[in-house]
C-alpha cells in the first residue's frame, strides 16, 4: 500500500504530525468509499508504525478507529479480524517512552477492553480468551512481578493455567518462601472467580475455570516453579473450596471458611475472591445441604481436624 510506505519514510524523518494527519486524512477516504478492507489494513499498519517510533497517542488512537470501524461495520469476528487486534496488540511497547515512564499497560488495557466489547456485539465469546491471554502477556512482560495483580484477572479470563502460574512462579521467586502460598492462593481463587463470558455456555464455561483453577493449584505450577506449591492449611482450605464450588455444596463452603479463617486472614484480600466464587458457582439458595459430597465429606473432616493457622 503505497501510503503506508509514505507514512513510515514521514516517520523516520520525525515529520510525526504530518505522518498522522495523512493518515487520516487516507483512513476517512476509504471510509467515505466503504473501502472496508483498506481501512482495516491502513489502521493496522498506522498503529504499528505509530507504536514502534514511540508515537504512542497516535498509535492508540489508531488502534481504537480499527476497532470502531470493525463495530460501526458489523463486522463478523473472522480469525482474520481478531488476528489484527492480537498484533496490535503485541506491537505495544515493553518500556515507556522515555524509559523513565511506565509502559502503557492501561492504554493497552483500554484497547482490549474495546476489542472485547465489539466481539460481545456480535455474539462471539470463543476469542475472548486469545485477547486477555495476549494482554496478561503483554503486562507481564512490561511490568514483570509488579504487574502481577494486574496481569491476573486477565490470564484468569484467558483460562490459561499455564500462562498464569509462570507469572505466578516468576513473581513468588522474588518473595519470601513465606509468602509463596499466598501467590498461589490468589492466583488459584482468581482463576476460579473469572465470569465467563455473557454469551459462552454458562455451565460448562463455570466448570473449565474451575478446571484451569484446579490445574494452576496443581500440576502448572509444579511445571513453572520447578517443585510442588506450599504444603500448607491455606492451600489445603483453597482445594477443598475449589471442590465444595463444583459440587454446589454452600454448607461446606461456609464450614470451610469458618474452620479455615485464621489462614485466610494472612491475606483479607481473599475473602472478596471467595464471595466472588460463591456469587458465580454456588446456588443463590443456601441450605443445599453437603451437595452430594459423599465419601469426601469424611476426607474433609480428616482434614478439619489439622491445625489451621
Amino acid at each position: 500500500m503505497h501510503v503506508l510506505r509514505k507514512l513510515a519514510a514521514s516517520l523516520a524523518a520525525g515529520q510525526f504530525y504530518e505522518a498522522h494527519e495523512m493518515f487520516k486524512t487516507v483512513y476517512y477516504r476509504y471510509r467515505t468509499r466503504n473501502q472496508h478492507e483498506e481501512s482495516y489494513q491502513l489502521c493496522q499498519e498506522g498503529a504499528r508504525l505509530q507504536l514502534r517510533q514511540g508515537q504512542l497517542n497516535c498509535g492508540v488512537e489508531l488502534c481504537m478507529l480499527l476497532v470502531e470501524a470493525y463495530a460501526a461495520d458489523g463486522a463478523a469476528p473472522s480469525e482474520e479480524a481478531v488476528a489484527r487486534v492480537a498484533a496490535l496488540i503485541d506491537a505495544f511497547p515493553r518500556q515507556g517512552r522515555p524509559p523513565a515512564e511506565d509502559p502503557p499497560v492501561q492504554e493497552c488495557a483500554s484497547f482490549v477492553s474495546a476489542a472485547i466489547k465489539w466481539l460481545r456485539g456480535t455474539g462471539d465469546w470463543l476469542h475472548e480468551a486469545q485477547l486477555e491471554g495476549r494482554l496478561a502477556a503483554y503486562v507481564t512482560a512490561s511490568l514483570g512481578w509488579q504487574g502481577l495483580g494486574f496481569a491476573l484477572p486477565h490470564y484468569a479470563r484467558a483460562g490459561d493455567a499455564a500462562a498464569m502460574a509462570a507469572a505466578v512462579a516468576a513473581a513468588a521467586a522474588e518473595g519470601s518462601s513465606e509468602e509463596e502460598e499466598l501467590f498461589v492462593a490468589r492466583a488459584a481463587l482468581t482463576m476460579a472467580a473469572a465470569r465467563p463470558p455473557p454469551a459462552a455456555p454458562a455451565s460448562v464455561a463455570r466448570q473449565q475455570q474451575l478446571d484451569a483453577a484446579r490445574h494452576l493449584l496443581g500440576g502448572a505450577y509444579a511445571a513453572a516453579a520447578g517443585h510442588a506449591p506450599p504444603d500448607t492449611p491455606l492451600l489445603h482450605f483453597v482445594s477443598l473450596f475449589l471442590e465444595a464450588m463444583g459440587r454446589g455444596s454452600p454448607d461446606l463452603a461456609q464450614l470451610l471458611q469458618q474452620r479455615y479463617q485464621p489462614s485466610i486472614e494472612r491475606d483479607p484480600a481473599l475473602w472478596q475472591l471467595l464471595d466472588r466464587c460463591r456469587s458465580l458457582h454456588l446456588p443463590a439458595a443456601a441450605g443445599g445441604g453437603m451437595g452430594g459430597m459423599g465419601g469426601m465429606l469424611s476426607d474433609v473432616l480428616g482434614m478439619l481436624a489439622q491445625p489451621a493457622g
